[in-house]
């Protein structure tokens, strides 16, 4: 099942950071590009990746941020790291969480 979505940060400091990469390291414009990357796929369908499921979504996170899903996504390229994905709820869109 496929069903496009919208990507958003979740908080101005999560979206400063990444901005960051861009001009930085090559190794961090490297990691840009992958999660550039994660973004159009999720925006392309928002059940991209693995689910987690509903009990191991950290109760804070649900409390501060309102999430209902979340999606672990691998980045490609041998890059050690995971970008977490969450829809919240009442919006159409899927969020990059903290």
């Amino acid at each position: 099942m496929k069903k496009k979505s919208l990507v958003r940060f979740a908080d101005s400091n999560l979206k400063r950071a990444f901005q960051g990469l861009e001009h930085s390291s090559a190794e961090n414009q490297r990691l840009y590009r992958f999660i550039n990357r994660a973004f159009d796929d999720f925006e392309e369908n928002a059940f991209c990746g693995i689910q987690i499921p509903k009990k191991l979504i950290p109760k804070d996170c649900v409390k501060k941020y309102g999430i209902d899903n979340c999606w672990k996504y691998n980045l490609p390229g041998g890059v050690e790291a995971n970008l977490l994905c969450c829809r919240f709820r009442g919006n159409n869109f899927n969020k990059p969480c903290p």
